[in-house]
């Protein structure tokens, strides 16, 4: 589920304006205040719900949204399993036309690197 997507983004734009990485982010931190929210959200499907009541989930994995150095990895990776050599330009290009959010000042990509393959292949 992406149960509280818009929350988590807002934890790593909240973080990156601290000047901090979001490899800062405490998992415990976030892992908490996720439960207590998703818990409370009356809009949530866990919202007062029995799996949450009695600690049957182990863990919430956060997925924090992906920067543009995580994208140009992506658009590396996805160049060489095409059997070609990494292209820092060709990165570049690529992970700027796909981080899109927020609006103004675009540090990430809203779709991760799902497009990557596909936006590649309109330049090779």
């Amino acid at each position: 589920s992406n149960s509280e997507g818009e929350y988590i983004t807002e934890v790593a734009l909240n973080v990156k304006q601290e000047g901090k990485r979001r490899e800062d982010i405490e998992l415990n931190s976030l892992e908490n205040s996720l439960r207590e929210r998703l818990f409370n959200n009356k809009n949530s499907g866990f919202w007062n719900s029995m799996v949450l009541k009695r600690n049957l989930i182990d863990y919430f994995v956060p997925f924090l949204p992906l920067e543009f150095q995580h994208v140009v990895m992506c658009v590396n990776a996805e160049l060489k399993s095409r059997g070609y050599p990494e292209n820092k330009k060709l990165a570049t290009r690529t992970a700027e036309e796909l981080s899109d959010f927020p609006k103004d000042s675009q540090i990430y990509s809203s779709k991760g690197c799902k497009t990557v393959s596909a936006k590649l292949t309109m330049y090779l």
